[in-house]
């Protein structure tokens, strides 16, 4: 009785809940689409070949060939195994490679077997073999999100004798072709089209080909826009497309068709003034079977079929996507208007700037005179008009007549929508729409301090956790799935006499979702969660809502986005307080109906709540006052990816999770209003946290995380995406946030395509080549992200990372707000020599293990003369030049491998120098990891030969001038799960902050004004969760880059204070969403930490936890007081200088003629600064710490 009351409570609250209503934002609406293609497909059947995996576009990696057999037994099994060198799969991945995960893939393979029939499974996916008779077979696999690191054949059918052989990762493919003629009879003045299908495809026209390219897989977001003016010419044109559609079937069954989609429009523009249209729509052909005499082929033979018209583009994915099957992108504006900016890249306007447009219109000279453009200037957030104009066109010329722009227009900050018609004899011609925006500094208030207790919060919903009646607003699982419908055995109610919570079960991925109440969606709101803590538990808490989720994507319509995770420790190296805590998450919601999730993150611990409750804040966040403005310290959030971070934690509004799930990539009228959004909310999130950094990473492993033409090398390319970035780093630039340009390097299309496909057999047994570094044991290097671990002596590689390099910083150097770059080095991250970190390397992870490639050894002799003897054609000669190298080449063998990466550094510099002398670049790397600690602390080696073996030496460029290496900072103890192993465990590295706190470590980085360190404390977590019932997502993905709670997330802050002395500071590692949770405790550390000079510091006193560091070189110099203890703690200075606590301001405590005397209290974990005056250049200061 109580589980069907339970259970028919949560239906009733699942499906009476509201998310919003479908209020479609003007510039979402199908009927303004600018869209007059129709998406088409071809009828009829379809005709399937198999492509090697390592010759598909997009290069997915590698064919396959291998056999295996087993003996008659019961029900038996055969393993195919990466890591088997019996079949040479020992280091080699098969399948897809990470960035192409889209492509469907099968495993082709010959067998003869004894039984006259048998059934089977290869990695879930089920065939039968008939016959006794030697046959080859091909079972479809299906989309790998992950890389295949085995084929595991199963059978439950007895006494069979099997024999496999042949065995080859292919990829079905459907070519698809259309063609279209159509009539040019006067004389071209200009002319482009947009083309978008999925995956691949080659554009001809009049037989010659224009361009071929990789579309990605999503037919209707990635388009193509091309310049196609000298191929047309008078007379008959045709246009001929020729597509790859792979094979969906098994990927998406239910929209197998979807991938057969193509669409194209285009205009010609006569120099009369005229103009034609072409696009797709049912008076093309289309056809599965390659035309005779492709692509001059004749238009009227029978293969040719009608093709099948879906409808106009936008009533195929209901205006962008919004319950349509797909993301949408606008076409370019294809009409007689035309604008353009003047001397502006980007349509960004500073307050009170005047905006400016070039503006012409293509018409007819008789239409000239009597023709009139309207004006209308909105703001886009209200759709309020805040100017209107109309002017005459003017000078007519060759079709083309301009039209005057209002002046002296300027405008408060905001996004804006420029909506121009064209009227001719008091007719409308046509209209477009156009954004921009204008940036000035962001209002906030400021605060002395932050505290959520001091905003005007309003309370809109509470659940007591432990109370039966929550029941009914809650899921809950003993693992990722949810297995039955029953909640009494997952969860358990606790008293304490501090109060009452619920609990998990003690397994890793236990969970528990509650359902919340928003009242208005956009505003910023706090979710207060009280926990225990009473006992070692780690747990992440996260916040979903219901996405709108397109069908191509293969994301069930009802999973959950991400929106924000926190974590908090309890127990282990912290006191336990046997009280409940606080912790405080920031939300933008766009939605009344999201979900806190509550996640184990330890094995044989529980998570618990006490209880939840939504605040929403009143106004906008207040921005922390910085006592004194004359600092220059960084400190800030790194991370890997802007464009899904940012739009996921901080857009809120009419694109709902549509912009942060689906349009943030889309060039769209409406992009810059929402990332417009996102960047106000961010901007006003740094400076309530006094954070004034922001380091993402522009070029992340393969791909660019940022627009660039250098995309497409194809010269008729018209490609001039929106860019995110400009608007990024223009908003920073007036609100006074720097940015540095983070670059993780894993390779280019390029050096994955280039001597990067061979297999360790091939590279052992025939000396083939390889970009990747190579073992003692023949192996090459890879990742789980892929083809990772490349050469730093290859030139091609090099050259490909410096090409990266050079193309940031074109193409972002007229920002001020962006101070310099950031290169990841160091284990995966090129440019190094390891170590790494992969489980399969784990006994080879020491950096000396590897650089053996032929061509490695090669570079090395020509560089020093030395020839290293080994039989050059022996599997056993990678070996052989280890054993030379290390034992009697050490000294020089490491000094070429740190002038080789140090070469590399160097020219990075240099090319980041030459575009901006003010500048710097800092190199962060990997290194050590957790092994490498308990290797460093048992005196295997030490931390400097660590960083020598992998090629990066900090005293090459101790004297040049904005170069400096950042030490990644693991202080506090980490608890880890291992989600993508399936093994669960436990880590608390009290070695790791111990080694960080050392003499030798500090060594390493003397303090200078570029002096960084990158904090990178907490755990994370990553998993998927499962539901099956009508909760409020069917699934979702749980991910978080949680610190400590309360005190303790200041730990790593203040330990690294102690340990040397950097004034920037890089936070956490962030990726898929933003950071938030702990505002106030972070905020009282950077409200210190920003009124520090960059300079160099020197250590003054330290005495059990209480450290002094001050900047001396001047009469007015600065110090400070940092305590790495949880506990209080004072110290006492005496001296004749004057001393002034820039942090709270109070005057000395006690003083006389000749000498000053200030007592100083420091909370647990709290850094104090203070400024010195001082006639003398170097005061006398003694400290005496007080019991």
């Amino acid at each position: 009785m109580i589980r069907f009351l339970y259970t028919f409570l949560v239906f009733t609250l699942v499906h009476t809940s509201v998310l919003y209503a479908n209020d479609l934002p003007f510039e979402l609406d199908p009927a303004n689409s600018r869209w007059n293609a129709e998406v088409l497909s071809v009828p009829g059947k379809y005709i399937i070949s198999y492509l090697p995996a390592n010759k598909q576009p997009g290069n997915c990696n590698h064919t396959v060939n291998a056999s295996a057999s087993s003996p008659a037994e019961k029900t038996f099994e055969v393993k195919i195994l990466a890591k088997n060198s019996e079949f040479g799969w020992k280091e080699m991945r098969i399948g897809s490679e990470w960035v192409s995960s889209w492509y469907p893939y099968a495993v082709r393979f010959s067998v003869q077997q004894s039984l006259k029939s048998s059934s089977w499974t290869v990695n879930g996916k089920s065939f039968t073999i008939s016959g006794t008779h030697k046959q080859d077979i091909v079972v479809e696999l299906g989309r790998m999100s992950k890389q295949l690191d085995e084929l595991i054949f199963k059978s439950g059918d007895f006494l069979n004798t099997i024999q496999f052989s042949n065995l080859e990762i292919v990829r079905p493919s459907v070519k698809r072709y259309f063609m279209k003629t159509f009539e040019v009879n006067k004389t071209i003045s200009s002319s482009e089209l947009v083309i978008s299908t999925a995956p691949y495809f080659i554009l001809f026209i009049n037989g010659k080909k224009v361009i071929e390219k990789g579309a990605g897989n999503d037919f209707d977001r990635t388009l193509t826009r091309i310049d196609c003016t000298r191929f047309l010419r008078k007379g008959i044109n045709t246009v001929s497309v020729e597509c790859e559609s792979m094979y969906w079937k098994y990927t998406i069954p239910d929209i197998e068709d979807i991938y057969n989609f193509f669409q194209l429009e285009g205009i010609i523009y006569y120099e009369d003034g005229t103009y034609y249209r072409f696009f797709t729509d049912s008076t093309w052909k289309a056809s599965f079977a390659t035309p005779h005499n492709w692509p001059n082929s004749d238009i009227s033979a029978p293969q040719w079929l009608n093709p099948i018209s879906k409808g106009r583009v936008q009533a195929v994915t209901s205006g962008h996507g919004q319950a349509g099957p797909g993301w949408y992108t606008d076409p370019p504006y294809y009409g007689p208007i035309q604008i353009k900016l003047t001397d502006k890249k980007y349509p960004f306007f500073k307050e009170n700037e005047d905006i400016w447009f070039s503006v012409t219109c293509h018409i007819p000279e008789k239409d000239a005179s009597n023709a009139v453009l309207h004006y209308t200037i909105k703001d886009f957030s209200s759709y309020t008009p805040v100017y209107t104009s109309e002017e005459q066109l003017q000078d007519w010329n060759t079709g083309t007549a301009g039209v005057p722009f209002p002046s002296a227009v300027k405008l408060q900050q905001g996004c804006y929508l420029l909506e121009t018609s064209l009227v001719i004899n008091n007719q409308l011609i046509d209209k477009r729409y156009d954004e921009f925006v204008v940036i000035g500094k962001i209002h906030q208030e400021t605060a002395p301090s932050i505290s959520f207790d001091n905003l005007p919060l309003k309370r809109v919903d509470y659940i007591d956790c432990s109370s039966w009646f929550s029941l009914r607003r809650m899921l809950a699982s003993p693992s990722r799935v949810l297995t039955t419908e029953a909640i009494g055995d997952y969860t358990r109610r606790i008293r304490k006499p501090f109060g009452s919570y619920r609990e998990t079960r003690p397994n890793a991925y236990s969970w528990i979702s509650y359902a919340l109440r928003v009242t208005n969606p956009f505003k910023p709101h706090i979710i207060r969660v009280m926990y225990p803590d009473d006992s070692e538990r780690t747990m992440g808490f996260a916040i979903h809502e219901k996405g709108i989720f397109q069908r191509l994507s293969g994301i069930p319509d009802n999973a959950g986005i991400l929106r924000a995770s926190s974590g908090v420790y309890t127990g282990g190296n912290a006191k336990i307080s046997h009280s409940m805590q606080k912790l405080d998450i920031l939300y933008w919601p766009n939605t009344k109906t999201p979900t806190l999730t509550i996640v184990n993150n330890q094995h044989n611990k529980c998570a618990a709540v006490s209880s939840i409750e939504v605040l929403e804040l009143d106004g906008d966040l207040p921005a922390l006052q910085i006592p004194d403005s004359n600092g220059d310290s960084l400190i800030g959030t790194m991370s890997e990816r802007a464009d899904y971070t940012l739009p996921r934690t901080f857009y809120a509004g009419p694109y709902r999770n549509k912009f942060a799930h689906n349009l943030l990539n889309c060039d769209f009228t409406g992009f810059y209003k929402g990332w417009y959004t996102t960047l106000r909310n961010f901007i006003q999130y740094m400076r309530f946290t006094g954070q004034n950094l922001y380091i993402p990473s522009l070029y992340m492993y393969y791909t660019r995380n940022y627009p660039c033409a250098s995309q497409n090398s194809a010269d008729i390319s018209l490609e001039e995406k929106k860019d995110y970035f400009s608007l990024l780093a223009a908003m920073c630039e007036a609100n006074d946030i720097s940015l540095l340009l983070g670059i993780e390097f894993m390779g280019t299309e390029q050096t994955r395509n280039e001597l990067n496909n061979n297999s360790d057999t091939q590279i052992r047994n025939d000396g083939a080549d390889t970009l990747r570094l190579v073992s003692r044991a023949g192996q090459q290097a890879y990742s789980r992200w892929g083809q990772a671990g490349l050469d730093p002596s290859s030139p091609l590689v090099r050259d490909a990372f410096l090409s990266i390099i050079r193309e940031c910083a074109e193409t972002y150097n007229g920002f001020s707000s962006i101070k310099g770059f950031v290169i990841y080095a160091g284990g995966e991250l090129f440019p190094s020599f390891g170590p790494f970190r992969s489980r399969e390397f784990h006994e080879m992870r020491d950096s000396l293990n590897w650089g053996y490639g032929d061509l490695t050894i090669q570079k090395f002799e020509s560089d020093t003369g030395i020839v290293v003897p080994s039989d050059k054609t022996s599997p056993q000669r990678f070996q052989q030049r280890f054993e030379f190298l290390t034992a009697k080449q050490k000294d020089t063998w490491i000094d070429w491998r740190v002038d080789t990466v140090s070469d590399i550094i160097s020219k990075t510099h240099s090319i980041i120098k030459s575009y901006r002398p003010d500048w710097s670049t800092r190199v962060v790397f990997f290194i050590p990891n957790w092994d490498d600690i308990n290797d460093i602390g048992e005196g295997k080696i030490t931390f400097r030969n660590l960083l020598m073996y992998a090629g990066l030496n900090p005293d090459r460029f101790s004297d040049t001038s904005d170069l400096s290496f950042v030490p990644i900072i693991r202080q506090t103890g980490s608890r880890w799960i291992k989600s993508y192993f399936n093994d669960y465990n436990s880590y608390h590295h009290n070695a790791m902050a111990s080694y960080n706190s050392s003499d030798e470590f500090s060594e390493l980085f003397p303090s200078s004004k570029h002096s960084s360190a990158f904090i990178h404390c907490g755990f994370m977590t990553e998993c998927s969760l499962e539901t099956q019932q009508g909760w409020m997502w069917s699934s979702t993905f749980f991910l978080g880059y949680p610190v400590p709670a309360d005190i303790y997330f200041l730990e790593s802050y203040a330990k690294t204070m102690a340990a040397f002395s950097p004034t920037t500071l890089f936070l956490f590692w962030t990726d898929m969403m933003h950071k938030v949770g702990q505002e106030e405790e972070l905020s009282r550390f950077t409200r210190s930490f920003r009124t520090l000079h960059t300079g160099n510091y020197k250590k003054l006193y330290s005495s059990q936890d209480l450290y002094v560091y001050a900047n001396i070189s001047k009469k007015n110099a600065v110090l400070y007081v940092v305590n790495t203890s949880d506990s209080p703690a004072s110290l006492t200075i005496h001296t004749a200088a004057r001393i002034h606590n820039i942090s709270l301001s109070p005057e000395p405590s006690a003083g006389s003629a000749d000498k000053n005397v200030y007592h100083l209290h420091l909370t647990p974990f709290a850094l104090q600064t203070y400024t010195i005056t001082s006639e003398n250049d170097a005061p006398d200061i003694t400290f005496t710490r007080n019991k």
